[in-house]
């Protein structure tokens, strides 16, 4: 018997050498330095709170969305938003043109048109209180920015669900076309 424990111990020694394991770590390591280097998460500015911040420096469940991401996944209109977002769903009852979003479960029970949303949706920080109006299209977006969870103190009410941002882009004025 010891001498079988002492064959064992032997085999397990040679199998389970650390200088070989040391070795393949430290080529591991140094083939992959200049790769993790090269790799670094871009920094996304956000104005879910009212001032320009990092998405990563905010106390908020925000999802946001560039100008170039809406055109890549093909955005039109405000019921395209749900399939990047999540925890928010949007029905239609009445089509395209007047969308029901619904942001962790916190939605409206009653579907009429004069009825005001428990999820905020802001452009330019100008509020859209009629939820008819919340099935425009999107052109000219900047950026979209989603904010899960009640949001009364930075929006007031109206924001128990979220607050749905939609920011435009900029007009800018080609000098030269104007002709005196």
């Amino acid at each position: 018997m010891a001498r079988f424990t002492g064959n064992l111990k032997a085999a397990q020694a040679r199998r389970y050498s650390p200088k070989p394991l040391a070795a393949i770590i430290a080529a591991l390591t140094v083939g992959l330095a200049p790769a993790a280097a090269a790799q670094q998460l871009e920094e996304i500015i956000v104005t879910a709170t009212k001032r320009a911040e990092s998405a990563q420096d905010i106390p908020i469940a925000v999802t946001g969305v560039t100008a170039d991401m809406l055109d890549k996944l093909g955005f039109e209109n405000a019921n395209d938003v749900s399939a990047q977002v999540p925890n928010m769903q949007v029905s239609g009852p009445y089509g395209d043109v007047q969308p029901i979003f619904s942001i962790r479960g916190v939605s409206m029970s009653d579907y009429s048109s004069n009825q005001a949303s428990p999820i905020g949706v802001y452009v330019d920080e100008a509020y859209l209180g009629p939820v008819y109006s919340h099935g425009a299209n999107f052109f000219d977006i900047e950026r979209l920015e989603v904010l899960r969870g009640p949001q009364g103190t930075l929006y007031g009410k109206n924001t128990t669900g979220g607050a749905i941002n939609i920011i435009t882009r900029t007009p800018t004025f080609d000098l030269s076309l104007i002709h005196i």
